[in-house]
């Protein structure tokens, strides 16, 4: 895919030992992809490795001839990809002990399916990674305009990251919507509640005209 504006495709295809959550463009025209590898297999002419019990994300980079460039592996069962200038946005989804990304190391789930938001450079090597703890949590989308980070994101109970802690009401579910500077501290956010605990955000999109 070439001469694509910087946009972004959430959930694209399904089927084999994995799938690709999103694929998002930057402003050279290069590829990000987010992939759920379950066997060995290839991207592209990279080999990689695939764990049964989905505990690891391949993220690649493709660049505008779509060859793909190099692949980093994230912790999670899935990550969400959003491309801006030269950096690249993750926001991933862990259930797991001794998770890291790159030399960063990620506390314990303690079995409950918890987040992440990071920045990486134009290579894939991890700047900054902070958690989103709590409850089982759920970060719906991710995007990124200006040197903005839009962040959608649900709970089951409370949600912590960064300076905000917020809680849902007894058998009440929470969505929370961020906007978060590029060192990933919190700019705003704004609160969702639903009548029950299945509270979703959905998707983001933003403008980048």
């Amino acid at each position: 895919i070439t001469n694509v504006p910087s946009t972004t495709v959430d959930h694209v295809g399904y089927g084999g030992g994995g799938f690709a959550s999103r694929i998002t463009t930057d402003n050279s025209d290069n590829m990000c992809i987010g992939v759920n590898i379950t066997d060995n297999g290839v991207i592209d002419t990279i080999a990689v490795t695939g764990t049964a019990e989905v505990t690891q994300m391949a993220l690649s980079k493709w660049n505008a001839a779509s060859r793909c460039l190099w692949v980093k592996y994230l912790p999670g069962s899935l990550i969400i990809p959003a491309a801006w200038g030269n950096n690249i946005y993750v926001a991933g989804l862990y259930q797991q002990s001794n998770a890291h990304i790159g030399q960063i190391q990620l506390s314990d789930s303690a079995n409950k399916q918890q987040g992440y938001i990071a920045r990486l450079d134009s290579q894939g090597t991890c700047i900054w990674a902070k958690q989103v703890v709590g409850g089982n949590t759920v970060l719906n989308s991710i995007d990124v305009k200006n040197n903005h980070i839009y962040v959608a994101a649900t709970s089951d109970s409370c949600f912590i990251y960064d300076t905000l802690h917020v809680c849902a009401l007894p058998n009440q579910g929470l969505g929370i919507l961020m906007q978060l500077d590029t060192s990933g501290s919190i700019i705003w956010t704004k609160k969702i509640s639903a009548a029950n605990r299945f509270s979703a955000t959905g998707a983001i999109a933003v403008i980048k005209s």
